[in-house]
């Protein structure tokens, strides 16, 4: 519990560089009787609880929360749509998936890579792209004489870019 009186606090959030910044001061009084404590003043029950995030280009990313699979809107003209012959609902892969890369369209990746256990033996459906997403990813890029050497940042070996993706696309349409 709290003692009586007037409590104070701050918060001090630090970075990878040792910046720091520090939130206002906050305060509540606690008064005593003979009854129950009760706070007054600015008591904050409904702050949010801190979050772990990743920071990638300026773009936070919220560890906690799964990324949403784009939606196709309805109001598109029914002229410029047309129609597919995909057996899956899903849409298609539309961005650069690396070691590290979570959300829904991982877990769609592994779920087409684990079709064909000569690439993905270990079938794991995690939404999380790790070792072995990756050394997928390199197999299905030697098998469709993609790119068979390098690394994710020099030569997209063992990354899902516009290359992998459009024959990743294609396969889903199998």
């Amino acid at each position: 519990g709290f003692s009586c009186g007037t409590h104070t606090w701050y918060i001090r959030a630090f970075d990878n560089a040792g910046n720091t910044t520090d939130s206002s001061t906050q305060s509540f009084d606690v008064t005593c009787g003979g009854g129950p404590i009760m706070p007054t003043g600015t008591v904050l029950f409904n702050t949010p609880k801190p979050r772990m995030q990743t920071i990638t280009n300026g773009v936070v990313t919220y560890l906690d929360e799964q990324v949403s699979t784009p939606v196709i809107s309805s109001a598109v003209p029914t002229s410029s749509v047309t129609p597919s012959t995909t057996s899956s609902s899903a849409p298609s892969f539309s961005r650069t998936m690396i070691r590290g890369s979570k959300g829904n369209d991982v877990s769609a990746l592994q779920e087409l890579l684990k079709k064909d256990p000569t690439l993905y033996p270990e079938g794991l459906v995690t939404g999380y792209f790790g070792p072995a997403t990756e050394r997928a990813i390199k197999l299905l890029q030697k098998k469709y004489h993609i790119v068979s050497s390098g690394t994710p940042k020099t030569t997209g070996y063992g990354a899902v870019g516009p290359k992998t993706r459009g024959v990743l696309n294609n396969l889903r349409e199998i």
